[in-house]
């Protein structure tokens, strides 16, 4: 087993800006001291930004329909439409709701199953898309069977028509050591395509038979923050991983957290509304909260 005291050096190399290697990644996965895991986690966000954690919150639609009362910071379009023409008329009824909040939807996964991955006609569809009122593509699964040299066109296809490429996620993906593939695969395509904000590592399909736990979540967040220089957050979903989960991660080097509620229940009262819990949630793991929006500018 790795010694916590092995780790002393990768979080002096992260201090002085150094990369890590596959190699630096599999000791820090492996390490059992989740102290030590978290201390070179932390070491790596505080080098890549500081004690910042942003935070978006995000109202979700299958249907199009916005509130008139939006507190939200991103309107996210979720689901599989049958086809292209029925997400641009999501897209349009959304955006004509969206009184100037950035509406963001559908997944890389569902375009390519629609689409392909021809330059040509991605650029077209981005335009539709774009054109109608969507400013960005919600999701790039980082597990799609392309090599990321495809990856880098198809994401050049896309902004070329007008949509921005902003988030990496994970849709389902193995346990143990092969995690780390992704993290590669992550920070290869940042650095290769360029203006890529934040990478959610942590799968939003857990297998059923083989569950992820707890201790490997904490220790591939770590990982993918040390991992990733030049991605600027490391992001985990408020909404799917719960408070718990993600004020974990944010010891261990998360920077963002998604998919905050954008809906305040009243009778909770103003103490317990999205942006205060999130807010002591942040500061409680020792960083300075603030909101963003859906393409990951500072709000207010």
């Amino acid at each position: 087993m790795t010694s916590a005291l092995a780790l002393g050096d990768l979080e002096a190399r992260l201090a002085a800006g150094e990369p890590l290697t596959r190699g630096d990644l599999e000791r820090l996965f492996d390490c059992p001291d989740l102290i030590e895991v978290g201390v070179v986690g932390e070491a790596a966000l505080r080098r890549r930004t500081g004690s910042e954690i942003t935070f978006c919150r995000v109202l979700e639609t299958r249907d199009g329909r916005v509130p008139a009362e939006l507190q939200a910071g991103e309107i996210r379009i979720v689901g599989d439409p049958a086809s292209v023409d029925d997400a641009v008329a999501l897209v349009r009824q959304a955006a004509s709701a969206a009184n100037g909040t950035p509406v963001t939807g559908f997944s890389l996964a569902w375009l390519v199953d629609r689409v392909g991955t021809d330059d040509a006609s991605l650029t077209r569809v981005a335009s539709a898309l774009a054109g109608a009122g969507l400013t960005a593509l919600a999701e790039v699964p980082l597990d799609l069977p392309l090599e990321v040299s495809r990856l880098v066109k198809v994401v050049a296809a896309l902004r070329e028509g007008g949509l921005a490429i902003h988030r990496l996620t994970i849709t389902a993906a193995p346990q143990g050591r092969t995690r780390l593939d992704f993290v590669e695969r992550a920070e290869q395509l940042a650095r290769e395509a360029g203006d890529i904000r934040a990478f959610a590592p942590l799968p939003r399909v857990d297998p059923v038979d083989v569950p992820s736990t707890g201790y490997d979540d904490a220790k591939l967040v770590a990982a993918a923050r040390a991992g990733c220089p030049s991605i600027e957050r490391i992001q985990v979903d408020w909404q799917l991983y719960g408070p718990k989960m993600a004020q974990v991660a944010l010891t261990f080097g998360a920077g963002d957290l998604d998919a905050v509620a954008a809906v305040d229940d009243p009778s909770l009262g103003p103490r317990r509304s999205a942006v205060a819990d999130i807010d002591r949630q942040i500061r409680a793991a020792g960083g300075d909260p603030v909101e963003r929006d859906g393409l990951y500018r500072r709000r207010g």
